[in-house]
């Protein structure tokens, strides 16, 4: 044995100190024990989660998923937009089918309307008065729903057109009684010619007689020559005079035909613009009538009503005067009693993990959106 180190401290005197012989073999550290321990640690971990990634499982894939309904929600909104009146239903509700949920500002559909429906009635009157003229009636025959309206527009159409009716049957009827009045004058002219033609015919027939009695009378030296001369010059100016006369008269019927011409072409010239303004007019009606149908389907559609059974969600606009864009989404409708389906994209490499009818283990899920957005599971 070595000998005994010796111990000292400052307030004792020097003691020796004894200590057992050390072992042959020394102990390992507690410092490289624990290292070790880590290392193994650590390493089987490592190794587990280098598995678990490149590991493929032989029964089982992982996606992510969307519970949806069976149908699919209804996105409602409008398709020429407009501005919020009133929106009539709340986040949550349930409604009806055709349930209104909100209101659209009318002010201009209603305007636009009552300004087709007064052309529309224009028009109807129009036609009326123009059917009048085309069959020389005496008045108008206007529709009931005209007639016995009592509206302002009404009333003020009605009275319009039966004022022009009686100004284009004045100038009508003064334009033929013109031509009729100088049908009576050339009448009465050709009448009176007739008249003189006929004593001047008379009065030749007396005069050819005479001068026939006188001829002979000369031939035989019982008349003088100069009477014979005297006769035969008045029976001369009896024929130009029946000449001039004939010539006068029918120059007098000719005025009376073309005055009868005229008359007819003035009916003529009536009745085409009356077909003309009827089809123009009926034509007019058919397009205004048309637009009225459509102002009638806008005015309906500003009470936006509900497409399906179901219960309202995502409303994206509250506020009245809120301005609606054509089309744009205004909330959801989202049915109650269908079925839910679970909608998940599966990674292309696990199609051998995958087939068609195979049951799901597990569904976990990651988040549950108590409203009514479209539910994440994990599946």
């Amino acid at each position: 044995m070595s000998e005994l180190p010796m111990l000292r401290r400052p307030d004792r005197a020097l003691v020796p100190m004894t200590i057992e012989a050390e072992p042959e073999e020394r102990m390992p550290s507690l410092r490289n024990l624990v290292l070790a321990g880590i290392a193994a640690v650590a390493l089987g971990f490592g190794g587990f989660g280098a598995w678990a990634v490149t590991a493929r499982l032989d029964n089982a894939a992982v996606a992510q998923a969307t519970v949806i309904v069976d149908s699919r929600r209804k996105t409602v909104s409008h398709l020429e937009g407009g501005i919020l009146k009133t929106l009539l239903k709340a986040e949550g509700e349930r409604v009806s089918q055709n349930e209104p949920l909100l209101r659209l500002e009318d002010a201009r559909a209603r305007a636009e309307l009552q300004q087709l429906e007064g052309k529309r009635v224009g028009l109807d009157a129009r036609l009326a008065r123009l059917r009048a003229e085309q069959s020389d009636a005496a008045q108008i025959d206007f529709p009931d729903d005209i007639e016995n309206a009592r509206t302002p527009i009404a009333r003020e159409v009605v009275n319009a057109e039966r004022a022009l009716f009686r100004a284009r049957a004045q100038v009508y009827d003064g334009k033929t009684r013109i031509q009729q009045r100088v049908i009576e004058q050339h009448q009465a002219e050709s009448e009176a010619l007739q008249a003189q033609i006929d004593a001047v015919r008379h009065q030749r027939t007396l005069i050819d007689d005479e001068v026939k009695t006188i001829a002979e009378l000369y031939e035989k030296r019982y008349a003088k020559r100069s009477q014979l001369v005297e006769l035969q010059t008045r029976q001369s100016e009896l024929t130009g005079r029946a000449g001039e006369m004939k010539a006068r008269k029918a120059k007098a019927e000719q005025a009376v035909a073309g005055a009868e011409l005229e008359i007819k072409a003035i009916s003529l010239d009536r009745q085409s613009e009356i077909a003309k303004d009827l089809q123009d007019s009926q034509l007019q009606l058919s397009e205004v009538v048309e637009r009225i149908v459509q102002a009638q389907d806008v005015l309906r559609r500003l009470v936006v009503t509900a497409p399906q059974e179901g219960i309202v969600a995502n409303i994206r606009m509250r506020t009245a005067g809120s301005v609606v864009a054509a089309g744009e989404a205004i909330l959801d409708i989202v049915p109650e009693q269908e079925p839910l389906v679970v909608e998940a994209k599966v990674d292309p490499r696990d199609i051998d993990s995958v087939r068609v009818g195979a049951d799901t283990d597990r569904i976990d899920v990651a988040r549950i959106d108590l409203g009514l957005d479209d539910q994440r599971l994990l599946l």
